[in-house]
């Protein structure tokens, strides 16, 4: 999977970077038929895990607790995965702080850009 990845990222700075529209189209082809094997393995991944999931609850012996099985897992997420930024101070997952650090660093770049220009 992450070798498709890297392969499609490669092809994607190949077709940016070259000005000939017969092999940009051929490594167009290669791409699109990259991104498709990619999208078949997150599908097969999700699948499989829909498939665990219902084994687990058809493996629950009384109705009942089959029910609030089913629930628990269709309820279940895989929660929100914290975010680390880099700040000032160290790393970070503070949601407030986060967003002070990125629009610091926003308002830091549009500057820079905004002096570029004048």
């Amino acid at each position: 999977m992450e070798e498709l990845a890297t392969q499609q990222k490669k092809l994607r700075n190949d077709i940016e970077s070259t000005s000939d529209t017969n092999i940009k189209n051929t490594l167009k082809k290669e791409r699109k038929t990259i991104e498709k094997k990619i999208r078949k393995i997150l599908r097969e991944r999700e699948e499989d895990k829909i498939n665990k999931q219902l084994e687990s609850i058809e493996n629950t012996k009384d109705d009942s607790r089959k029910m609030f099985h089913a629930i628990k897992e269709l309820s279940r997420q895989d929660g929100n995965k914290k975010l680390l930024i880099d700040g000032e101070m160290g790393q970070t997952s503070n949601p407030k702080q986060q967003v002070k650090i990125v629009t610091a660093f926003f308002k830091e770049q549009f500057s820079k850009n905004a002096e570029k220009i004048d």
